[in-house]
């Protein structure tokens, strides 16, 4: 066993060994603190105010030390206090204190000085002044102003100058009266002056400022307003004299300031008062109203200083009678063509100038600065009358003159182009000098809704065909007279047949007969595209076309005719004629129909049997038939049924046609339809009975079975009317 000492030796030695593992591994590089760490080396505080600033003491490779020692004082306690935070602060790491702003209304600045270990840091603190400190008082005469009820005599420029350290800046200081900001025209780092929009009693706000503190600090901005001494101040007002002579209006700059380049004057809340001559020192003025003028002036854009003063109103009223002034320039006409020249001191608009005669407007065919060149409206015919000459310039001014001591014996422009008639075709070249409009140009016979049938249009040539039977003079429009277009009428008078369709319609005469009708020399059927393709017109209805070819086409009537039968969109000398032509001849369409299936037995279910095993979209069933009902469905003829059977599940597609817009009537008749069962005791669908024209069903996914379709001449006024039944499985 060994020996108690040897025991004790072993232990102790471990003892020591443990107490080595843990012992700090940099105690060997901590030399001491070498530097105090601020959280902040520099403050601003307006007066009143605190902030805290914290302290760390560390040694060369950062580490923090005990703060227990750091000291507190400053350099000036006038201006700034520092106390120590007496809240127990673990470590201590670190050392806290609580800067107070002290200073007065010139602010200053204070060093707090930090020590320790031997150590010394300072906190830079700036304090700003209180507020502004600044005298405010009112300059220029002074005159009774009012605020509200309360009677006011002071004047109406504001003078504010600082007292303090806290300046105005050159640019952006603005003085603020109540809620209107002034017109500031003068600034300097300790005067500021401004000329008060309305009569103010207060203290005003001021924006724009900086401190001028010590030079360690420089300048600096302070964003927040302040306020300057209180003032009493009225609106500024127009006070020099302005003179009136005849029409003119001859308004000064008041002493010290100049007018704007777009300085002008408003006679109450009018327009009515142009400027039409200004100088930075003068403005004339004169009254377009509709009489003259007596009130308060208001004169716009001042310039004062730095400042615009954008209204003064003059304080005792003006008189200014409407301007009147004549066109007296030189006229030279000849026949309905006139050269005017504008007078002296004008020029005309090379845009906008125009010329009346009498009330009705000319036309303008060439104009320039000193020159217009009009010739007669067509509206007017021979007639003395006065001239009215529009945006004259006078100056900056632009005006419209009158002539009241010379009157015109003026002609009405008249055409004087070619025109030759064949038929009910013509064809017209412009005038000398002139063109036609290759888009607008047309000929009017009669009236303005009788345009001609444009068959050719270009600048020199234009073709066309008289919609109506017409005798008189004809107008031509669109004519091109340098800067006008124009219409002008002949002095000749021109007798002109409608414009006709070439070719022949024939038929048997009966409800459902086709009618044949072909195109003669010249003439052709339009076939492309389906949006503007030929139509047969019968009756004033488009009839239901079998075949369309550039020669022929065949149709069946919808309506009964006694009548002329009409092409649209017939193709005449290679040019499409939209509106409808008419065949010579009347054709007679009874409402007898001929060639109905089953007729008259078709008026019970399974009357008539149809096969839809090769209908389709693209190759449709196609039934043609008639009816007739009192407006409750009854009649001779009222009902037709037509019988299918499908072997599978369908989707069956079926439409009916017929003319008119399906309202009920002999000229809108009302035919509806539906689909029923095998004996017809039950409705499959109704849906083709709305009063609409054309009427539609659709059977979807249809069960295999046998069906009949019913249609029903619910509303013709008892007239027999056509249908057109289209069916088709999907």
């Amino acid at each position: 066993m060994k020996h108690l000492s040897s025991v004790l030796l072993a232990a102790v030695l471990v003892a020591a060994s443990v107490t080595a593992c843990f012992k700090d591994a940099q105690d060997p590089l901590r030399n001491g603190a070498t530097r105090i760490e601020l959280s902040r080396n520099s403050i601003t505080l307006s007066t009143g105010d605190s902030l805290s600033v914290q302290a760390e003491i560390k040694d060369g490779q950062g580490n923090v030390l005990n703060a227990a020692g750091v000291q507190w004082a400053t350099d000036n306690a006038a201006i700034a206090t520092v106390r120590v935070d007496d809240i127990p602060i673990p470590g201590p790491a670190f050392s806290r204190a609580f800067v107070l702003a002290r200073a007065d209304t010139n602010g200053g600045v204070a060093h707090v000085i930090v020590t320790a270990a031997g150590l010394t840091d300072t906190v830079r603190v700036l304090v700003l002044p209180t507020g502004l400190t600044a005298t405010a008082s009112a300059t220029g005469t002074a005159r009774a102003d009012t605020i509200g009820t309360t009677a006011i005599n002071a004047g109406d420029t504001v003078m504010i100058t600082s007292t303090n350290v806290i300046r105005f800046d050159a640019a952006l200081t603005q003085i603020t009266l109540g809620t209107k900001r002034a017109y500031v025209f003068s600034r300097t780092p300790t005067v500021v002056k401004a000329v008060a929009l309305a009569p103010f009693q207060g203290r005003p706000w001021v924006t724009g400022l900086w401190y001028g503190g010590p030079t360690e600090v420089g300048q600096v901005s302070l964003a927040d307003s302040m306020q300057a001494g209180s003032i009493t101040v009225s609106r500024p007002r127009y006070y020099p004299t302005i003179t009136v002579t005849a029409d003119t209006m001859f308004v000064p700059a008041p002493t010290g300031t100049t007018f704007d380049t777009i300085a002008s004057v408003r006679f109450g809340t009018s327009a009515s008062a142009i400027t039409f001559a200004r100088t930075t020192a003068q403005l004339k003025v004169i009254n377009t109203g509709a009489a003259s003028y007596a009130g308060l002036v208001t004169v716009r854009y001042v310039k004062l200083g730095s400042a615009t003063l954008d209204s003064l109103m003059t304080v005792v009223p003006y008189t200014l009678p409407k301007y009147t002034a004549l066109y007296n320039g030189a006229v030279t006409q000849t026949g309905d063509t006139m050269v005017l020249a504008p007078q002296a001191n004008t020029t005309f608009d090379t845009v906008t100038s125009t010329v009346t005669i009498g009330t009705r407007a000319a036309y303008v065919l060439s104009r320039s600065a000193t020159q217009l060149k009009v010739i007669a409206p067509l509206a007017a015919p021979a007639a003395t009358d006065t001239l009215k000459v529009s945006n004259v310039h006078v100056g900056l001014a632009t005006v419209n003159l009158t002539s009241t001591a010379v009157t015109y014996t003026i002609g009405k422009a008249a055409f004087t182009g070619t025109v030759t008639q064949t038929g009910d075709t013509v064809v017209v070249t412009p005038p000398t000098n002139t063109t036609f409009d290759a888009a607008t140009a047309n000929v009017a016979f009669g009236t303005s809704t009788a345009n001609g049938i444009v068959l050719s249009r270009t600048t020199t040539s234009l073709k066309v065909m008289s919609p109506v039977t017409y005798t008189g003079s004809i107008t031509i429009s669109g004519i091109k007279m340098g800067l006008a277009t124009v219409g002008l009428a002949t002095t000749a008078s021109y007798t002109i047949n409608a414009a006709a369709f070439i070719g022949t319609a024939t038929t048997l005469g009966k409800y459902l007969d086709t009618v044949n009708v072909k195109a003669g020399t010249g003439f052709k059927f339009t076939t492309t595209p389906t949006a503007s393709v030929s139509n047969v017109m019968i009756g004033g209805v488009a009839a239901w076309v079998l075949l369309r070819t550039a020669d022929s086409m065949l149709v069946i009537s919808r309506m009964p005719s006694t009548g002329q039968i009409g092409v649209t969109n017939a193709t005449v000398g290679g040019s499409v004629i939209p509106p409808e032509l008419k065949i010579a001849g009347n054709v007679v369409i009874t409402a007898n129909p001929t060639g109905e299936a089953n007729e008259p037995a078709n008026n019970a279910a399974g009357a008539v049997v149809i096969d839809l095993s090769t209908a389709t979209a693209a190759n449709p069933l196609v039934i043609f038939g008639a009816v007739d009902g009192d407006g409750n469905g009854l009649g001779t003829d009222a009902e037709d049924y037509f019988v299918f059977t499908t072997t599978t599940v369908k989707t069956i597609t079926l439409q009916v046609q017929f003319a008119g817009t399906g309202a009920g009537g002999a000229t809108n008749p009302d035919l509806d339809f539906g689909v029923c069962n095998a004996s017809c005791s039950s409705w499959v669908s109704t849906a083709g009975m709305t009063g609409a024209q054309p009427e539609n069903i659709t059977l979807t996914n249809r069960a295999a079975g046998t069906y009949n379709i019913y249609v029903n001449g619910w509303d013709t006024a008892t007239l027999t009317r056509a249908y057109k039944l289209i069916v088709y499985t999907n």
